[in-house]
Formats: C-alpha cells, sequence, structure tokens
C-alpha cells in the first residue's frame, strides 16, 4: 500500500479549492484533462484500492506541507461527479479539514525530494508518509 499526496485547488474552475466537493462526494481527482496532463493520469493508474491519498498545500516560504485530509481509496472506477469532472475516483475520507489536522515543519532533508507543490505525487519520504498514516490513526507497522 502506498501514500500518495494531492493538491484541490484547480485554477480553470469556480470555486477554485474542490476539496469541499471531495469531500462531499467521497472522490478525489486531479483537476487536468488527460491531453493537458497525461503524466498524471499515468499516476492515477497506479494507484491502488487501500491506498492512503492526502490533500495538501504546501507553503513554501513557510516550509510547511498542510495536511487537509487524509483517505483511503475505496475504488478506481472513474466516476462523473457534478461541479469536478469524469476521471474521480471513490476515497473514504477519515480525516477532513475540521479535524484540524497538525502542520508538517519540512526539515532540509525532506526538501531534497522537491515534490510537494506538485498536483499528485507517490509520497517517497518515509518519515513524512509514517506521519500522515499516524495522523489517519493507523497502527506504526501499517504498511
Amino acid at each position: 500500500m502506498r501514500v500518495w499526496g494531492m493538491g484541490s485547488y484547480w485554477n480553470d474552475s469556480e470555486p477554485k479549492n474542490k476539496i469541499e466537493d471531495f469531500i462531499k462526494n467521497q472522490v478525489a481527482s486531479i483537476g487536468w484533462t488527460k491531453e493537458n496532463a497525461p503524466a498524471l493520469y499515468n499516476m492515477v493508474q497506479e494507484m491502488e484500492k487501500g491506498d492512503i491519498i492526502y490533500i495538501k498545500s504546501y507553503v513554501m516560504k513557510k516550509r510547511e506541507l498542510r495536511i487537509k485530509a487524509i483517505g483511503i481509496i475505496t475504488d478506481k472506477k472513474l466516476l462523473n461527479i457534478e461541479n469536478l469532472n469524469d476521471q474521480c475516483f471513490s476515497v473514504n475520507w477519515l480525516k477532513k479539514p475540521e479535524d484540524n489536522l497538525p502542520v508538517i515543519k519540512m526539515e532540509p532533508r525532506y526538501l531534497r525530494y522537491n515534490v510537494y507543490s506538485c498536483t499528485l505525487y507517490p509520497e517517497y519520504n518515509e518519515e513524512i508518509a509514517e506521519k500522515i498514516r499516524e495522523m489517519a490513526g493507523f497502527p506504526k507497522d501499517y504498511k
């Protein structure tokens, strides 16, 4: 099981931040078309049922990774959701924005991965993946 980081801010739609739609509909999706971001769609295909996904924002000046929500992918069948798109996959959101999850201070050793401002990425930093699992309430050995 992998851990994935994902943004929820879409520049070309209103509202721009889609996190409320994600939570309400129990889904997640990237805000790009297949034509504009084929590599992101390839990453979505790598995701599996049972993987953990977290919604984040990265504040570069403060070196903070703000965790907004954490969930488990429950189904990879793509859904068409109003106000989103036809590329949504099902997520059981375990932690939501109102849970006020802690901010992860990005130590210099974390920054060498340099993916935190990306739309979607697999979390290769095991220390951060462990923090995400811990925030979601999983036991330390849950992998």
